[in-house]
Protein backbone atom coordinates (compact mmCIF):
# COMPACT_ATOMS: atom_id res chain seq x y z
CA UNK A 1 0.00 0.00 0.00
CA UNK A 2 2.86 2.35 0.78
CA UNK A 3 4.31 1.76 -2.69
CA UNK A 4 0.93 2.42 -4.31
CA UNK A 5 0.50 5.65 -2.35
CA UNK A 6 4.03 6.68 -3.26
CA UNK A 7 3.30 5.98 -6.95
CA UNK A 8 0.10 8.04 -6.91
CA UNK A 9 1.91 10.88 -5.17
CA UNK A 10 4.66 10.80 -7.80
CA UNK A 11 2.12 10.81 -10.65
CA UNK A 12 0.30 13.80 -9.16
CA UNK A 13 3.57 15.65 -8.71
CA UNK A 14 4.22 15.39 -12.44
CA UNK A 15 1.12 17.49 -13.18
CA UNK A 16 2.30 21.12 -13.37
CA UNK A 17 0.93 23.63 -10.90
CA UNK A 18 -0.55 25.57 -13.83
CA UNK A 19 -2.90 22.66 -14.51
CA UNK A 20 -4.37 22.65 -11.01
CA UNK A 21 -5.57 26.21 -11.52
CA UNK A 22 -7.56 25.24 -14.63
CA UNK A 23 -11.18 24.10 -14.66
CA UNK A 24 -11.62 20.65 -16.29
CA UNK A 25 -13.86 20.61 -19.36
CA UNK A 26 -16.91 18.34 -19.19
CA UNK A 27 -18.39 17.37 -22.56
CA UNK A 28 -21.21 15.18 -23.86
CA UNK A 29 -20.67 13.12 -27.04
CA UNK A 30 -22.89 11.68 -29.76
CA UNK A 31 -21.09 9.00 -31.80
CA UNK A 32 -21.90 7.30 -35.07
CA UNK A 33 -19.68 5.28 -37.32
CA UNK A 34 -18.94 2.21 -39.33
CA UNK A 35 -17.52 -1.20 -38.48
CA UNK A 36 -14.47 -2.53 -40.33
CA UNK A 37 -12.60 -5.80 -40.78
CA UNK A 38 -13.62 -8.82 -38.70
CA UNK A 39 -16.23 -6.81 -36.81
CA UNK A 40 -18.18 -6.02 -39.97
CA UNK A 41 -17.88 -9.64 -41.09
CA UNK A 42 -19.17 -11.03 -37.77
CA UNK A 43 -22.06 -8.59 -37.40
CA UNK A 44 -22.85 -8.60 -41.12
CA UNK A 45 -23.56 -4.92 -40.65
CA UNK A 46 -21.56 -1.70 -40.90
CA UNK A 47 -23.19 0.50 -38.23
CA UNK A 48 -22.22 1.44 -34.68
CA UNK A 49 -23.68 4.15 -32.43
CA UNK A 50 -22.83 5.53 -29.02
CA UNK A 51 -22.91 8.20 -26.33
CA UNK A 52 -20.26 9.37 -23.90
CA UNK A 53 -19.10 11.80 -21.24
CA UNK A 54 -15.57 13.20 -21.34
CA UNK A 55 -13.48 15.10 -18.81
CA UNK A 56 -10.43 16.94 -20.14
CA UNK A 57 -7.81 18.04 -17.59
CA UNK A 58 -5.34 20.62 -18.98
CA UNK A 59 -1.67 19.73 -18.58
CA UNK A 60 -0.36 22.91 -20.23
CA UNK A 61 -1.81 25.51 -22.61
CA UNK A 62 -1.65 23.09 -25.55
CA UNK A 63 -2.33 19.61 -24.14
CA UNK A 64 -4.79 17.77 -21.94
CA UNK A 65 -5.34 14.42 -20.29
CA UNK A 66 -8.72 13.05 -21.37
CA UNK A 67 -10.94 10.48 -19.66
CA UNK A 68 -14.20 9.21 -21.09
CA UNK A 69 -16.99 6.83 -20.14
CA UNK A 70 -19.06 5.72 -23.11
CA UNK A 71 -21.78 3.37 -24.29
CA UNK A 72 -21.77 1.66 -27.70
CA UNK A 73 -24.38 -0.30 -29.62
CA UNK A 74 -23.68 -2.24 -32.82
CA UNK A 75 -26.79 -3.84 -34.37
CA UNK A 76 -26.43 -7.05 -36.33
CA UNK A 77 -28.09 -7.89 -39.60
CA UNK A 78 -29.87 -11.23 -39.90
CA UNK A 79 -28.71 -13.38 -42.76
CA UNK A 80 -29.68 -16.77 -44.15
CA UNK A 81 -26.46 -18.80 -44.24
CA UNK A 82 -27.98 -21.74 -46.08
CA UNK A 83 -25.36 -23.24 -48.42
CA UNK A 84 -26.10 -23.38 -52.11
CA UNK A 85 -26.59 -26.38 -54.36
CA UNK A 86 -23.71 -28.85 -54.57
CA UNK A 87 -22.05 -27.57 -51.42
CA UNK A 88 -19.67 -30.14 -49.93
CA UNK A 89 -21.65 -30.97 -46.80
CA UNK A 90 -21.97 -34.09 -44.69
CA UNK A 91 -25.38 -34.98 -43.33
CA UNK A 92 -25.78 -37.09 -40.20
CA UNK A 93 -28.69 -39.15 -41.55
CA UNK A 94 -30.70 -40.93 -38.78
CA UNK A 95 -27.75 -40.55 -36.41
CA UNK A 96 -25.48 -42.89 -38.38
CA UNK A 97 -22.74 -40.28 -38.73
CA UNK A 98 -22.24 -41.02 -42.44
CA UNK A 99 -22.92 -39.21 -45.67
CA UNK A 100 -26.15 -39.87 -47.58
CA UNK A 101 -24.60 -38.85 -50.89
CA UNK A 102 -21.79 -41.26 -51.76
CA UNK A 103 -22.19 -40.46 -55.46
CA UNK A 104 -22.71 -36.72 -55.21
CA UNK A 105 -22.85 -33.64 -53.02
CA UNK A 106 -25.98 -33.03 -50.91
CA UNK A 107 -27.87 -29.79 -50.94
CA UNK A 108 -31.05 -28.51 -49.31
CA UNK A 109 -34.64 -27.72 -50.16
CA UNK A 110 -34.94 -24.08 -51.19
CA UNK A 111 -36.66 -21.76 -48.65
CA UNK A 112 -39.27 -20.86 -51.29
CA UNK A 113 -40.66 -24.40 -51.49
CA UNK A 114 -43.64 -25.64 -49.45
CA UNK A 115 -41.36 -26.67 -46.62
CA UNK A 116 -37.92 -25.22 -47.09
CA UNK A 117 -34.57 -25.04 -45.37
CA UNK A 118 -33.36 -22.02 -43.43
CA UNK A 119 -30.25 -21.07 -41.46
CA UNK A 120 -30.67 -17.57 -40.02
CA UNK A 121 -27.95 -15.92 -37.92
CA UNK A 122 -28.07 -12.57 -36.10
CA UNK A 123 -25.25 -11.27 -33.89
CA UNK A 124 -25.19 -7.85 -32.21
CA UNK A 125 -23.39 -6.32 -29.25
CA UNK A 126 -23.61 -3.46 -26.79
CA UNK A 127 -21.68 -2.32 -23.75
CA UNK A 128 -19.53 0.26 -22.01
CA UNK A 129 -15.99 1.49 -22.43
CA UNK A 130 -13.58 3.53 -20.34
CA UNK A 131 -10.99 5.55 -22.25
CA UNK A 132 -7.94 7.42 -21.12
CA UNK A 133 -5.78 9.44 -23.48
CA UNK A 134 -3.81 12.50 -24.45
CA UNK A 135 -4.88 15.41 -26.69
CA UNK A 136 -2.56 18.10 -28.06
CA UNK A 137 -3.14 21.17 -30.22
CA UNK A 138 -1.73 20.77 -33.70
CA UNK A 139 -2.68 23.63 -36.04
CA UNK A 140 -5.25 26.30 -35.33
CA UNK A 141 -8.41 24.64 -34.00
CA UNK A 142 -7.18 21.18 -34.99
CA UNK A 143 -5.79 18.74 -32.38
CA UNK A 144 -4.62 15.14 -32.42
CA UNK A 145 -5.41 12.57 -29.76
CA UNK A 146 -4.65 8.97 -28.85
CA UNK A 147 -5.24 6.65 -25.93
CA UNK A 148 -6.21 3.27 -24.52
CA UNK A 149 -9.57 1.84 -23.51
CA UNK A 150 -11.07 -0.94 -21.44
CA UNK A 151 -14.21 -2.24 -23.16
CA UNK A 152 -16.87 -4.56 -21.82
CA UNK A 153 -19.24 -5.64 -24.56
CA UNK A 154 -22.02 -8.22 -24.39
CA UNK A 155 -22.81 -10.01 -27.62
CA UNK A 156 -26.24 -11.43 -28.38
CA UNK A 157 -26.04 -14.47 -30.66
CA UNK A 158 -29.21 -15.86 -32.21
CA UNK A 159 -29.34 -18.96 -34.41
CA UNK A 160 -32.57 -20.34 -35.91
CA UNK A 161 -32.83 -22.95 -38.61
CA UNK A 162 -34.14 -26.20 -40.02
CA UNK A 163 -32.55 -28.25 -42.79
CA UNK A 164 -34.41 -30.53 -45.20
CA UNK A 165 -31.66 -32.21 -47.20
CA UNK A 166 -31.82 -33.34 -50.82
CA UNK A 167 -29.12 -35.31 -52.53
CA UNK A 168 -28.07 -36.79 -55.83
CA UNK A 169 -27.71 -40.57 -55.98
CA UNK A 170 -26.97 -42.25 -59.29
CA UNK A 171 -28.05 -39.08 -61.05
CA UNK A 172 -31.46 -38.97 -59.37
CA UNK A 173 -32.53 -35.94 -57.33
CA UNK A 174 -33.92 -37.41 -54.09
CA UNK A 175 -35.85 -35.61 -51.34
CA UNK A 176 -36.07 -36.95 -47.80
CA UNK A 177 -39.45 -36.97 -46.09
CA UNK A 178 -40.73 -33.78 -44.46
CA UNK A 179 -40.31 -35.35 -41.02
CA UNK A 180 -36.61 -36.03 -41.59
CA UNK A 181 -34.91 -32.75 -40.84
CA UNK A 182 -32.62 -31.04 -38.34
CA UNK A 183 -33.92 -27.99 -36.52
CA UNK A 184 -32.60 -25.63 -33.85
CA UNK A 185 -33.26 -22.36 -32.03
CA UNK A 186 -30.25 -21.21 -30.03
CA UNK A 187 -29.74 -17.96 -28.08
CA UNK A 188 -26.48 -17.17 -26.32
CA UNK A 189 -25.16 -14.02 -24.64
CA UNK A 190 -21.47 -13.46 -23.98
CA UNK A 191 -19.85 -10.65 -21.98
CA UNK A 192 -16.18 -10.01 -22.67
CA UNK A 193 -13.75 -7.54 -21.08
CA UNK A 194 -10.99 -6.53 -23.50
CA UNK A 195 -8.38 -3.78 -23.87
CA UNK A 196 -8.55 -1.44 -26.83
CA UNK A 197 -6.85 1.58 -28.37
CA UNK A 198 -7.83 4.62 -30.41
CA UNK A 199 -6.31 7.54 -32.31
CA UNK A 200 -7.88 10.46 -34.09
CA UNK A 201 -8.36 14.17 -34.70
CA UNK A 202 -10.42 16.84 -32.94
CA UNK A 203 -11.61 20.13 -34.45
CA UNK A 204 -12.95 22.97 -32.32
CA UNK A 205 -15.94 24.68 -34.02
CA UNK A 206 -16.42 27.31 -31.28
CA UNK A 207 -16.35 27.54 -27.49
CA UNK A 208 -19.25 25.11 -27.15
CA UNK A 209 -19.04 22.66 -30.03
CA UNK A 210 -16.37 20.51 -31.63
CA UNK A 211 -16.17 17.32 -33.66
CA UNK A 212 -13.87 14.30 -33.72
CA UNK A 213 -12.85 11.52 -36.04
CA UNK A 214 -11.41 8.40 -34.38
CA UNK A 215 -10.20 4.99 -35.48
CA UNK A 216 -10.66 2.37 -32.73
CA UNK A 217 -9.41 -1.15 -32.19
CA UNK A 218 -11.73 -3.18 -29.94
CA UNK A 219 -11.90 -6.77 -28.70
CA UNK A 220 -15.11 -8.76 -28.33
CA UNK A 221 -16.46 -12.28 -27.94
CA UNK A 222 -19.11 -13.99 -30.07
CA UNK A 223 -20.45 -17.50 -30.63
CA UNK A 224 -20.76 -19.72 -33.69
CA UNK A 225 -23.29 -22.53 -34.17
CA UNK A 226 -22.48 -25.50 -36.43
CA UNK A 227 -25.41 -27.81 -37.25
CA UNK A 228 -24.84 -31.53 -37.39
CA UNK A 229 -25.75 -31.51 -41.08
CA UNK A 230 -22.75 -29.30 -41.88
CA UNK A 231 -20.12 -31.47 -40.23
CA UNK A 232 -21.40 -35.02 -39.78
CA UNK A 233 -20.74 -34.62 -36.05
CA UNK A 234 -23.05 -33.59 -33.18
CA UNK A 235 -24.09 -29.93 -33.33
CA UNK A 236 -21.61 -27.50 -31.80
CA UNK A 237 -21.87 -24.09 -30.15
CA UNK A 238 -18.40 -22.55 -30.18
CA UNK A 239 -17.19 -19.39 -28.44
CA UNK A 240 -14.51 -17.31 -30.08
CA UNK A 241 -12.68 -14.07 -29.33
CA UNK A 242 -11.95 -11.56 -32.04
CA UNK A 243 -10.70 -8.04 -32.66
CA UNK A 244 -12.07 -5.49 -35.08
CA UNK A 245 -12.01 -1.83 -36.03
CA UNK A 246 -14.49 1.03 -36.00
CA UNK A 247 -14.27 4.44 -37.62
CA UNK A 248 -16.38 6.97 -35.73
CA UNK A 249 -17.48 10.55 -36.21
CA UNK A 250 -18.29 12.34 -32.95
CA UNK A 251 -20.28 15.50 -32.28
CA UNK A 252 -19.30 17.05 -28.95
CA UNK A 253 -21.13 19.59 -26.77
CA UNK A 254 -19.41 21.32 -23.87
CA UNK A 255 -21.51 21.27 -20.69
Amino acid sequence: MKQLARGISLALSLIPSWAWAQTPDLEFKFRGGTTLGNLRKDLRNDQIFGLGFEVAIPLDPKSSFIAECGYDYAPGRGQDRLPGRNASIWYNYNGTGGTIAPNGSPYFVAPTQSYGSEDTRNISFEGFSLRGGYRRAWAGNLSWQLGLSLDRYKSKNQFVGYLYPRYMRNGVDTLLGSNEYEGWAVNRERAKLCPGAYAGLSYRLDETYRCEFNLRSIGYGISEFIPSAYSGRPEQLLDKNARGLTAEVVFVVKL
